[in-house]
């Protein structure tokens, strides 16, 4: 068991102020990912550095891929300028497996990469990216023409290998998931023919767009989704704006602390990414966009959001792709919200670096919420105040963070194990809530 943060109560706790959160963490592995691929040196200004990120960097400089870094500005106001230099043909370097620690967007979309461009490697991870489904992935890269091997089809580690070019897949994907879509997307970045698949149900669209900002030709329509290969990207420049996912956890805290108002600057707000945002106001909360622009096909613009009575409200399997990485925080505010609080269509959530479902129940419950959890979703019912008390976060960084912000409305000191898996993908958590809240909520 690694360290463990205790939230100590304070009464009157709001929070204020204005605070850029770190980088979005899908688009900074989609630009390491697809500039490893392109023609020319890609710009990536303020990459997200984290866990993640730098697991999915190390597997690239092993297929040769070249990185430059270069910082200006003062400390605690850092501007990231990253170079991505490809080698003229990606090749492996070493026999060791490809270590993806917990990424699973890395793991998933670096296959299809793999795949596209016929290299052969293994990819592995820590104990919790073991235990990820890949099935998902595998099926369509190999009706593609990739092939895998490993003693579980279904789990790292798994070897890719391919003999190019692959054969364009057509057909539906087996599960909505915007990991599956990218990794089909750009091993058909190397197929001979059109790509043509069709999500069950729409998911965030990162890919996409930023594959045409490289200058790809991709088409959409609805949940069908085409690329003709072989295609391969061109360099170019890629600003990166705030995660709205990082940002999900003070938006809620400052729901549930009376009196709060806090303005968050230049996150993504494309729809899918900012569902949550949209929930919270219907619960109650007051939610503002301000200034909002597109820059590289994506809108980016501030939040301000406002603390208020908050009432229950009811996410079905149409909205639930989209809140993928919120709904433990749904439930968070939910526990404190008059009524009971629906959640269905969120089986994924079992499926992530912990099961998700149990994990948030398993602590909301010990904190004295009213939580009944069903296979795909939640039932959990308000109430004035939570309890502190010994929850574990199941080494899951979304886990940590929103039990975190349980806790500042909770009655007596909350201690959370292993809350250092933060880092994750949120490495200045606690130093961001402390700077919103005006001082350290951890004891």
């Amino acid at each position: 068991m690694g360290s463990r943060a205790v939230v100590a109560p304070r009464p009157g706790r709001r929070m204020s102020g204005s605070l850029r959160v770190p980088s979005d963490k899908s688009i900074t592995q989609r630009a390491l990912l697809i500039g490893a691929l392109a023609e020319g040196t890609t710009r990536v200004v303020r990459p997200l550095d984290s866990g993640d990120t730098r697991a999915v960097r190390r597997a690239l400089v092993r297929l040769g891929v070249g990185f430059v870094e270069r910082v200006a500005g003062k400390t605690g106001d850092e501007r990231i300028e990253l170079e991505v230099r490809p080698p003229r043909q990606l090749a492996l370097r070493g026999a060791a497996p490809l270590d993806l620690e917990n990424s699973g967007t890395g793991a998933r979309l670096l296959f299809g990469l793999l795949a596209g461009r016929g290299l052969a490697a293994t990819l592995t991870g820590d104990a919790s990216l073991r235990g990820r489904p890949m099935g998902r992935v595998v099926a369509p890269l190999t009706a593609m023409g990739a092939r895998f091997e490993g003693e579980d089809p279904d789990r790292l580690p798994l070897r890719v290998s391919a003999a190019p070019p692959l054969k364009p897949y057509v057909g539906a994907l087996p599960v909505a998931s915007a990991q599956v879509k990218s990794a089909v997307l750009l091993a058909a970045l190397g197929a001979e023919g059109t790509t043509r698949l069709t999500e069950p149900a729409p998911t965030r669209a990162h890919t996409e767009v930023m594959l045409r900002a490289f200058g790809v030709a991709v088409e959409t329509s609805g949940r069908d989704v085409a690329l003709r290969g072989p295609q391969r990207p061109r360099a170019t420049r890629v600003d990166v704006p705030a995660d709205p996912s990082a940002a999900a956890f003070h938006a809620a805290a400052a729901a549930l602390l009376p009196g709060s108002a806090v303005e968050l600057t230049a996150l993504a707000l494309s729809p899918r990414r900012a569902r949550f945002f949209d929930v919270l106001a219907r619960m109650g909360a007051k939610v503002e966009r301000r200034d909002v622009a597109e820059r590289g096909g994506e809108p980016v613009g501030t939040l301000r959001v406002e603390s208020g009575e908050l009432v229950a409200t009811e996410v079905d399997a149409a909205e639930a792709p989209d809140l993928v990485d919120e709904l433990t925080l749904v439930a968070v505010v939910g526990a404190l919200a008059r009524g009971t609080t629906r959640v269905r269509g969120a089986a994924e959530l079992r499926v992530k670096e912990s099961d998700r479902l149990e994990a948030i129940g398993e602590g909301l419950s010990r904190m004295g919420a009213r939580i009944v959890l069903h296979p795909d979703g939640f039932d959990v019912t308000g109430a004035a105040e939570l309890r502190g008390a010994a929850v574990r976060s199941f080494a899951d960084h979304r886990i940590a963070m929103a039990l975190a912000v349980a806790a500042l409305r909770a009655e007596g000191a909350t201690a959370i194990d292993d809350f250092e898996c933060a880092a994750i993908s949120y490495p200045r958590f606690a130093a961001d809530l402390a700077h919103l809240l005006g001082e350290s909520p951890f004891a």
